[in-house]
């Protein structure tokens, strides 16, 4: 008898622990969530302002991006790492300080161990992109125009360390081209040194570039992708175009601390994975040359644990190193 009055007890005192998340799990979320953007405005900040608009009229809570930048995105992820595991601090995680910093420098994070991987959302590719007063329609006709000159092929960069930074080192062993990687204060200066033709090619998102391209400043000559970008479709991959194995993006998905309940992380997931397949989402995604991405918090960690090691291979082959 003691015995069976025992394993009650044992069993209402595990629905009552168990009764809260449950609980909050229901009324998730009452109050406002943050999404952390790592990094100034840019790209980032652009795709982030996109799906917290639409998450909060699908989850009937203002959700609101708060920029957090500095140390290459060190600091706002930080930040969320140490915040409570409830749901209502997220992190805007991207490739760059998720999958290849942690190769390059000390943090005082690990993303595959300090987060909870809530949804993917988007990959936005890679597209090499030249001032237009360089004569050349292809990466071929790039090589050789700079192979024809003595000096190396100045390449800007959003910093040393940083994917457009990795990029240009890659794209110089590929192609056999001198190239002196340019390093400055962020994307949106690398830009406008592309421009102005200061350091007249670069390797990064289109979203990069939009004023350059309109005004015709800055020419388009491949994408480092498996397909071809939906908004420029007459522009070919780098393998079309005969070089393989320059797939290079920027990667996003939805992070939280360590420790959310599983019953949140799966409302999370699926409300997301709702803003991802509207119309409206796709059509500025595509806008911006952005890939939608859906699937379930494994997915998520799956597609990490890939990136991670990928990229690992990428930046010991390259010799690229941090500041």
């Amino acid at each position: 008898m003691n015995a069976r009055i025992l394993l009650i007890a044992a069993a209402m005192l595990a629905m009552c622990l168990g009764h809260p998340v449950a609980s909050r799990a229901q009324s998730y979320p009452d109050k406002p969530i943050t999404i952390v953007v790592p990094f100034a405005p840019g790209a980032s900040d652009t795709a982030a302002r996109i799906i917290a608009e639409k998450l909060s009229q699908s989850l009937g809570q203002r959700v609101l991006v708060d920029n957090r930048p500095g140390a290459s995105g060190a600091i706002g992820t930080e930040f969320v790492k140490r915040a409570a595991p409830d749901g209502y601090t997220l992190l805007f995680g991207t490739a760059s300080q998720m999958s290849i910093n942690p190769h390059m420098k000390k943090l005082n994070y690990d993303p595959r161990a300090d987060f909870t991987n809530v949804a993917l959302l988007g990959v936005a590719p890679y597209v090499l992109a030249i001032n237009s007063s360089i004569p050349a329609k292809t990466w071929q006709e790039l090589v050789a125009y700079q192979k024809a000159r003595p000096e190396p092929l100045k390449m800007g960069n959003a910093g040393v360390g940083s994917l457009s930074d990795i990029a240009a080192i890659l794209f110089g062993q590929r192609t056999g081209v001198k190239v002196l990687s340019v390093p400055y204060k962020g994307t949106h200066p690398a830009a406008i040194a592309i421009e102005s033709g200061e350091a007249p090619a670069m390797v990064a998102t289109y979203v990069t570039f939009p004023g350059g391209i309109q005004s015709g400043k800055i020419r388009v000559l491949a994408v480092a992708a498996e397909k071809r970008l939906g908004n420029v479709p007459e522009i070919p991959t780098f393998a079309e175009a005969g070089l393989p194995n320059m797939e290079i993006a920027q990667w996003w998905g939805i992070y939280g601390p360590k420790g959310i309940p599983a019953p949140i992380v799966k409302k999370l997931n699926e409300a997301i994975n709702q803003v991802l397949r509207t119309d409206d989402v796709r059509k500025r995604f595509d806008d911006i040359g952005v890939i939608p991405m859906t699937g379930s918090p494994e997915d998520h960690s799956a597609y990490l644990l890939k990136e991670f090691k990928r990229w690992e291979e990428i930046i010991r082959s390259t010799g690229a190193k941090a500041e």
